[in-house]
Parts: structure tokens; C-alpha cells; sequence
């Protein structure tokens, strides 16, 4: 039964108290009343990872590549299942609801319960789409990069590799990595000299509060022939996370349109072009991000762009 799982799993501790008890009971209620594919996570997943090509202006439409749900997605896919199936997940969700929600911002909530990862493009999609292989010669600048579980899947591509982020729990996990760790500030600081190959911004522009100023500084750390690519959820929501507050941004990205095609010909037409960005690949991928014991995994819909400084 769950209580005896949990007792072995966790034989020092007493008891829980009262209020631990029904937290745990309503969270295995919901978790049990889940109706599970008679497949396997991995194989049920089924995205749709097409765009109406016929909506894409004329300059985005050549450069639409058609990614697919490959070995490194199911990997994650598998990862989530397992991890929401555990009595240890369990616990933990019930004890960092009672004792850290209330205090501290979602981010590093799941930073210090080692939850929330996130997946985005599979290794061998990003070598793909940054026309890279595993240890080439080469620098990475990944801003924003949370738990650095992207970054992770990034890493063999590169042989140096430097991340940034703002919150102290998701630094100390990414120096766990063995990542070379930076504040957002201090990018701005490092010396002009300083250039990277690939530059990455994967669901950052929507919950920084300066974007465009982001946008210039990310292409002023452009090496000669240098890559930035940027993944972005539309349709097209910003906001700063400031604890548990959600706060406006100081500045605006303008992104119109009724349907995704549409918000990717006003990204590219109203920020990227204007930003002196040329365009290189535009395509679509599931932004997945672990789930908890209610259900095993979240989705958002995330468009890849891979632009040059023009």
C-alpha cells in the first residue's frame, strides 16, 4: 500500500502529522484517479509538430524544418513517467507545498525539490538545427538556463560551456553541472572580447524584464559567423516573476496575430528584423516541463528560431 511504501522509503521519520496525513491522502486520490495510456508515456505522446507553411510569410516559409518526437524526447517523456509515479515525488510535493510554497517563487520551489525540469529540442535537434556535432570545437552562452537540464542536452556540442540566471537556487544546481555560472548582469560586464559560437535563449524573452535590450546584448556576444538561437512560447504571454508576484515588464515585445503562423511573422517582422538578426531556421517543438502526481507532464508550444547577426 502507499503508507507502507512511504514508511520504507522513509524509515527515520515519525509519524506525519494531521494535516501532512490528508494532504497526502487527497494528493494519492487524485494521483490513483488518473486513467494511464495502456502505452507506455513515450510511445502514447503524439505532437503535432507541423505549422500551416501556407500562412508563413515568404521569408519564413523556406526555412521551416519539421522536427519529430525522436529518442531524447522519449527519454524525457519516460523520466516524467517514473518520476510521477514515485512515492518519494510524493512526499516531497506534499512537504514543499506545506512548508515553501507559501515563501518563496515557483522557481526556486522546484529548484529546491529537484522538479520542474524542462525539455525542449533533444541533442541531436539542436545539432541539427545550429549544424553542430558532439565535441566540436566551440563556446555556448546559455541565458537563462534554470536547472541546467537544457543545457545538459546542449553541452555536448561545445567545449565550453558558460550559463546564466537569476535565481541563487537554480545557480547552485547548474554549479552542480559543472557549468561556468553567471549572474544576467555580469554579462553585460564580460569583456567585448569575449564572443561565443552559439548563443541560447530558450523561454527567456517572455519572463525578462528588458527584452529587447536582451536581444542587443545577445548579439553583441555573437562570434564572427555565430549562432543565437531562441525558443518562444506562443502564443505570446510576458511576464517577471519577482517572488510570487507576477510583474509587468519594463519593456514590450509586440507579437499580433490570431494563430501561430501569423505570431511568428510578426516575431520575425517587428522584433527579429529590426533587431539586425538575419533568419535561418523557424520550426515547432513541445515545450515540456515534468510534472508532479497529478499528471506526469505539461506542455506548452514552443516556436524555435536559429537567426545571425545580420
Amino acid at each position: 500500500c502507499l503508507d507502507c511504501e512511504v514508511c520504507c522509503s522513509f524509515p527515520l521519520l515519525p509519524p506525519p502529522p494531521p494535516m501532512l496525513s490528508r494532504l497526502l491522502t487527497r494528493l494519492k486520490l487524485k494521483k490513483y484517479a488518473f486513467e494511464p495510456s495502456t502505452l507506455p508515456l513515450e510511445e502514447a505522446f503524439d505532437y503535432n509538430y507541423s505549422l500551416q507553411e501556407h500562412l508563413l510569410s515568404p521569408l519564413v516559409q523556406p526555412l521551416f524544418v519539421k522536427n519529430h518526437t525522436d529518442a531524447g524526447t522519449k527519454e524525457f517523456l519516460r523520466g516524467c513517467e517514473e518520476d510521477s509515479a514515485s512515492c518519494k515525488r510524493l512526499v516531497l510535493d506534499a512537504v514543499g507545498s506545506l512548508l515553501l510554497r507559501a515563501w518563496v517563487s515557483r522557481t526556486t520551489f522546484n529548484g529546491l525539490l529537484f522538479r520542474g525540469g524542462m525539455h525542449v529540442l533533444s541533442t541531436q535537434q539542436f545539432a541539427t538545427h545550429l549544424q553542430r556535432t558532439r565535441g566540436q570545437e566551440g563556446s555556448l552562452l546559455d541565458i537563462g538556463a534554470g536547472d541546467g537540464g537544457v543545457t545538459r542536452c546542449l553541452a555536448p556540442l561545445f567545449t565550453q560551456v558558460c550559463a546564466t540566471e537569476s535565481d541563487t537556487v537554480m545557480r547552485w544546481r547548474l554549479r552542480q553541472h559543472g557549468f561556468e555560472v553567471l549572474q544576467p548582469e555580469d554579462v553585460a560586464a564580460l569583456p567585448t572580447t569575449r564572443t561565443f559560437d552559439v548563443v541560447t535563449c530558450l523561454n527567456v524573452l517572455d519572463r525578462c524584464d528588458r527584452p529587447r535590450t536582451l536581444l542587443r546584448q545577445m548579439r553583441a556576444r555573437l562570434a564572427p559567423g555565430g549562432r543565437l538561437l531562441i525558443a518562444l512560447v506562443f502564443p505570446f504571454s510576458p511576464f517577471v516573476e519577482d517572488g510570487r508576484r507576477k510583474l509587468r515588464p519594463a519593456e514590450y515585445i509586440v507579437v499580433e496575430g490570431a494563430n501561430l503562423e501569423e505570431n511568428i511573422n510578426s516575431f520575425v517582422n517587428g522584433t527579429l528584423l529590426p533587431a539586425g538578426f538575419a533568419l535561418e531556421v523557424v520550426s515547432r517543438t513541445p515545450y515540456l516541463c515534468q510534472g508532479d502526481t497529478h499528471k506526469p507532464y505539461y506542455l506548452l508550444h514552443d516556436i524555435i528560431f536559429v537567426v545571425t547577426a545580420a
